[in-house]
């Protein structure tokens, strides 16, 4: 959730992807992951990203790089490929981007 109130909708998945992680000299490693995720903006597009290497945080990108998923603590943020191609516009900001499933803990709370 926003600061002020949207929401992004994130589903997480796994299924075997393959991309590739560029390092700051200019090296290029293959980087197999499991993890992806289904986003659903607040103005209701979608697209599903694949967890790529990241220094910080968990980051996860589209295969042609168009968008940008990022979490970092409670934080999380969604970004768009800029219209000239240089960098990213942020399209939203959360304050608080967390599971709303239950817990397992909150789960055996129910039950008693």
């Amino acid at each position: 959730m926003s600061e002020n109130g949207e929401y992004l909708y994130v589903d997480y998945g796994r299924e075997e992807h393959e991309s590739t992680f560029v390092a700051p000299s200019g090296i290029t490693l293959p980087f197999k992951t499991k993890l992806k995720v289904r986003v659903t903006a607040p103005d209701g597009r979608r697209f599903v990203a694949w967890q790529v290497m990241s220094t910080r945080g968990v980051l996860y990108k589209t295969d042609n790089e168009h968008w940008e998923y990022y979490e970092e603590g409670t934080g999380c943020i969604l970004a768009e490929r800029a219209d000239d191609g240089d960098g990213y516009e942020l399209r939203f900001q959360g304050v608080l981007c967390a599971n709303l499933k239950n817990s397992d803990a909150d789960k055996k709370k129910e039950r008693k």
